[in-house]
């Protein structure tokens, strides 16, 4: 094949379908700075805001299963279209209560929510679309362009959400985020979703998620990648949840500047890196060698985020911590891909994703319980503990020796 025709086959409907979903994804990245700062700035509590990381997280956690089975049902462009208006009018409405004086915390807590469950509908149908955009030999090159071209755009998400609020407030950022959801939807009325080819049965709920779950369990190496995941995402949450207020009692940042954007778009650089980094080792690494790697590194980039008090420290330790976090994240969304067959995508895709990321608001969750009792650097320190007995379930576990096979297989 010619660079030229390897540069084009993935085609003109994958290159607008990731151009839409980057969208959104700036803009969530912009309301990334934005969401948190509205309820530290409202309440001045440290728990109220690590509350918020777990309201946002938990729709994954209460709909994946459902999400990813009505995505196989549903055509899927279509409801990437409705759940992206959806999230606009429920973003929207917090700087327009705000404008109107009648903004409540109530608001802020439903509202992030509401856009955060229509996000997971919009994420599961785009599980199911990609695959049936580009030739299936050129899928682990789809996904990690995806996700490249979604983190070129959202490292800049909040460091701009940092200047809006610098300059006005994180109000005219969550204005920004619906905007970005409402083009998101006109992007992808443009998208040719291919004829999907019919069922040979009838669909029933239940048990297409019953399927989508027996898929995961079933398979060794997808089983083995969903658990680590959800150890990865509970640190995660005790992370993000805390991010905001780390950044602002332990490195002194101002609240009201656009410094307090850089500590986002470190994550940022950080799942950049990882993007470049993937494609490199999984030719010359396992699976599961990389995943073991991945949470290794994590453990040591959040001992630093912990024992730092200097910014520039902070923020290094926050590019490594994503750079990690991300590559063992995106190392499973690649093996399930490949390994996942078409009909299932959808379903298969979102529950793990719902397991693996589930972690994320019992992380936040507890990350607000204890911070009061037991102080910003023991409650980081959890999470350090979450990773090393993730990493070690994990060499001590079958990972090596199934992702050992499906890395000889694809040779």
């Amino acid at each position: 094949m010619s660079t030229t025709n390897a540069r084009t086959s993935l085609g003109a409907a994958f290159r607008l379908m990731v151009l839409a979903r980057t969208v959104a994804w700036f803009g969530t990245a912009v309301a990334l700075v934005a969401f948190p700062l509205v309820i530290y700035r409202t309440t001045g509590s440290a728990a109220a805001t690590a509350l918020l990381t777990a309201v946002e997280s938990a729709p994954y956690l209460l709909f994946g299963l459902f999400a990813g089975a009505v995505a196989d049902r549903w055509r899927r462009r279509p409801t990437m279209v409705v759940t992206s208006l959806a999230a606009c009018a429920a973003t929207a409405s917090i700087p327009a209560a705000h404008w109107m004086a009648t903004l409540s915390t109530a608001h802020v807590f439903v509202a992030a929510f509401v856009s955060a469950a229509a996000m997971v509908f919009f994420d599961a149908a785009g599980f199911g679309l990609l695959p049936s955009l580009v030739p299936r030999a050129r899928l682990a090159d789809a996904v990690g362009r995806q996700t490249a071209m979604a983190t070129v755009i959202t490292m800049a998400g909040p460091a701009l959400g940092g200047v809006l609020i610098a300059a006005s407030s994180p109000f005219a950022a969550l204005a920004l985020n619906a905007a970005t959801f409402a083009v998101t939807a006109i992007l992808l009325l443009w998208v040719r979703e291919p004829t999907s080819a019919p069922r040979t049965e009838q669909p029933h709920l239940w048990r297409d998620i019953g399927n989508g779950v027996r898929f995961i369990y079933g398979h060794p190496l997808v089983r083995l990648l969903t658990l680590i995941g959800t150890g990865n995402s509970v640190a995660g949450g005790i992370m993000t949840g805390l991010l905001v207020v780390t950044a602002v009692e332990r490195y002194g940042v101002d609240e009201d500047g656009g410094e307090l954007g850089l500590f986002f778009a470190a994550l940022g650089v950080g799942t950049l890196i990882s993007t470049a980094l993937l494609p490199r080792l999984s030719r010359k690494f396992t699976a599961g060698t990389i995943a073991i790697a991945g949470l290794l590194a994590q453990a040591g980039a959040i001992s630093v985020w912990i024992l730092a008090t200097v910014p520039v420290l902070g923020v290094c330790a926050l590019v490594v911590f994503q750079a990690a976090a991300s590559t063992v994240i995106i190392n499973g969304i690649t093996v399930r891909h490949l390994v996942t067959p078409d009909e299932l995508q959808g379903r298969v895709n979102t529950t793990a994703r719902m397991l693996a990321w589930g972690g994320q608001p019992i992380g936040a969750g507890l990350a607000g319980a204890l911070v009061g009792p037991i102080g910003l650097p023991a409650t980081l320190s959890l999470a350090v503990g979450v990773i090393a007995a993730n990493a070690l379930f994990a060499y001590l576990s079958s990972l090596r020796a199934v992702s050992s096979q499906l890395h000889s297989n694809s040779r």
